[in-house]
């Protein structure tokens, strides 16, 4: 970022509002109030991340290395860039359709783990990531009349033979997510078992296991059944991308940088209220419901005063060397950062 063509690269505009077809290709589609007004939000959101130091201040190098678990390339590792170029994020729709899916991608933040997450910082200032509960669930729930009450995903012990409680609801959550965007029951069970390592337990899960395991939580929430094995998870992507628009829009407005992972979003740790309003405020408008949520931390701001500064102690990073390098390069080309 020390030459003025580097600068002049980060800010050119980049089509940012994509159609897709089935096999994944972008298609060329004619503009309507709709697609301007999505183009003009995302193009706002992302001129804020642009000026925006958004950095992990406990990685030496200008990226992360990220273990590779499910595909052709299971077991390699991939470098994730952590800037300044790994910023950019598009709103993508499939089917060649604009009711499915049309959720946000990009930024190195969605790239990485839920533990590497953690270390974020904004502006030079930690982080909190708020995240909708059973998103999808949730939501699946309420069009059917019946908020759910609790976690979904907490089922009794021993359903699965040799399986804890906590590692269950996890391997659960796959299970129904999976089954929610399948068309039948073998797809589904298969699917489930390719989404982990070879050495998980999960691989040597049985249908019948798997079968035992979705009829524990149907008989829990027998509202879900019929949205099992119909293809809702593409639909479903379309509806919480609506609300992360409301969000993304709103924090904009306000020039708060938000960072978005689909069904949560990360904010200043000062501003935790301010975010959980937002999201509060964008599920009910698109469900009519404000949605249960949850935190990886406590807000800064949602702790009582004679506990702040022993947080903030607590979530004080130390910058490397490296960290430091790449807050100077972002500090001459967009000038200081204000961390209040």
């Amino acid at each position: 970022m020390k030459d003025a063509a580097r600068r002049v690269l980060l800010t050119l505009p980049r089509e940012c509002i994509i159609l897709r077809d089935d096999s994944g290709r972008d298609l060329e589609y004619e503009d309507t109030p709709e697609t301007e007004e999505m183009r003009r939000v995302l193009r706002n959101y992302n001129d804020l991340l642009r000026r925006t130091f958004i950095d992990l201040p406990n990685v030496e190098e200008p990226y992360i290395e990220r273990d590779i678990t499910v595909g052709r390339r299971a077991g390699e590792t991939t470098r994730v860039p952590i800037f300044p170029e790994n910023k950019f994020v598009r709103r993508v729709f499939s089917r060649a359709d604009w009711t499915s899916n049309g959720r946000f991608y990009g930024g190195w933040w969605q790239q990485v783990s839920s533990v590497t997450r953690k270390s974020i910082y904004i502006n030079g200032v930690p982080t909190v990531e708020v995240d909708f509960r059973a998103l999808h669930v949730n939501i699946l729930s309420l069009e059917q009349g019946t908020p759910l009450a609790g976690d979904p995903y907490d089922l009794t012990d021993g359903i699965l033979e040799g399986v804890d409680r906590r590692a269950q609801r996890g391997y659960l959550k796959t299970l129904v997510l999976t089954a929610i965007n399948a068309t039948g029951d073998r797809a589904t069970y298969q699917a489930f078992r390719d989404n982990y390592p070879a050495d998980d337990p999960a691989r040597r899960f049985r249908n019948g296991d798997l079968e035992r395991l979705l009829a524990a939580f149907v008989e829990q929430t027998p509202q879900l059944e019929d949205s099992l094995f119909r293809d809702q998870g593409i639909r479903l992507m379309n509806v919480d991308s609506r609300i992360a628009e409301i969000v993304l829009r709103s924090a904009v407005g306000r020039e708060i940088p938000v960072l978005c992972v689909h069904d949560s979003f990360i904010i200043d740790y000062r501003l935790t209220k301010t975010l959980k309003f937002l999201m509060g405020l964008a599920s009910r408008r698109v469900v009519g419901s404000v949605l249960p949520m949850a935190s990886d931390w406590m807000g800064w701001d949602e702790l009582p005063e004679e506990r702040r500064d022993s947080y903030v102690e607590v979530r004080r990073i130390e910058p490397t060397r490296g960290a430091r390098e790449r807050r100077a390069l972002f500090e001459e080309a967009f000038g200081p950062i204000a961390e209040g």
